[in-house]
């Protein structure tokens, strides 16, 4: 979907929002009292998520409290829906914590993204969280669940609940679906534990400042954390290389700006909705215009490559010249205060396993 058309959309949309607006109320309510079943794994689970649509930095951070965790000497599974698969219900393992063992068409391109960035921490992914989690823990012995992007998946119990904000674009629109890019009502984030703020490094201290007044009227007594996004050096690429740019991410505002702080000259760019399945005409088109401006390589994130690095000879041969295709990666750096907190909230980390529920 092309984003210049989201204002239009949106406001097509704005007067079916309090409709959506009041069932997002209803769901929350509903678990607590039982008429929806919210159901328990035997170990702990941290849920990551958000309330916009859209990119918030939250897989950089999934991984981040992955590592984290595997630090800390215990067995961690990242538990994920695999959006824009075709696996379903699932649960399919993604990988043992070894690389991706399925591809990117049947698990997503997020699961397959973290399978090969994080190893020795499996990735279990299916829609059905409960399941994908049980799995993790009986067939991986799995003692920590990493529940990626479930905020909204009330149906699994959660022992810590964190909510992503870009410092970006806080609150989005402001408006609820299909009237703006809100999952939720804005009153939803008080059902979080705590909330991190990613892309940090963008706040000076008076928007830091700004940004926990804000939160504390919306969510009393929560802690805020925050959390920078760093990118990682490019290999043999120094920053006066001409490159061209691509993404297809919730964000690419995001990408594209952090492409520019780190070359000085963008030679073009061009933006695909998220989680785009690229077929080889994309591929040529990207080629193409790369070369018509006079780029020396091409740069796209780590969830795009996922997708392309098997396709992209194949596309740029045709062209009569080979440009190389760079991943710029970025890694979460949360405050050490949200591992403490974190720590905090679980039993001690060496108790954690199989004694978790029996007291």
């Amino acid at each position: 979907m092309n984003p210049r058309l989201l204002p239009l959309l949106f406001l097509l949309g704005r007067p079916f929002s309090p409709l959506y607006s009041g069932v997002m109320r209803l769901r929350p309510w509903a678990y607590r009292k039982g008429y929806l079943e919210t159901k328990a794994l035997p170990r702990p689970v941290i849920s990551i998520g958000n309330i916009t649509l859209g990119g918030t930095g939250k897989t950089p951070l999934v991984m981040a409290v992955a590592e984290w965790f595997k630090r800390q000497g215990l067995r961690v599974a990242v538990v994920t829906r695999g959006y824009g698969g075709s696996i379903g219900k699932g649960p399919v393992l993604v990988s043992k914590g070894e690389g991706a063992v399925i591809s990117p068409h049947k698990a997503g391109d997020e699961p397959v993204m973290m399978a090969e960035r994080m190893y020795g921490i499996p990735v279990v992914a299916g829609s059905d969280r409960f399941n994908a989690g049980l799995f993790a823990i009986q067939e991986l012995d799995a003692q920590i669940i990493l529940l990626d992007d479930g905020f909204q998946h009330l149906a699994l119990k959660r022992d810590i609940d964190i909510l992503l904000l870009s410092a970006r674009r806080l609150f989005g629109t402001g408006k609820v679906f299909p009237g703006g890019d809100l999952r939720e009502p804005l009153s939803a984030i008080s059902r979080a534990a705590a909330i991190v703020i990613t892309d940090s490094q963008i706040f000076g201290p008076d928007q830091i400042e700004a940004c926990r007044q804000m939160l504390d009227v919306l969510a009393p007594e929560r802690p805020v954390f925050f959390s920078q996004t760093k990118t990682k050096a490019i290999r043999d690429l120094n920053p006066s290389t001409p490159v061209f740019a691509f993404c297809g991410i919730g964000s690419p505002e995001a990408f594209f700006e952090m492409c520019a702080e780190t070359w000085t000259e963008i030679r073009g760019k061009k933006a695909f909705r998220d989680h785009h399945v690229y077929t080889l005409r994309d591929i040529n088109e990207i080629a193409t215009e790369a070369l018509k401006a006079g780029a020396s390589c091409v740069v796209t994130t780590a969830k795009d490559a996922v997708k392309v690095t098997g396709i992209w000879s194949k596309a740029t041969a045709r062209e009569g010249k080979i440009l190389p295709l760079m991943v710029f990666e970025i890694e979460a750096a949360p405050e050490p205060e949200l591992f403490d907190f974190i720590k905090s909230q679980l039993p001690p980390l060496t108790e954690v396993g199989a004694s978790y529920f029996t007291g």
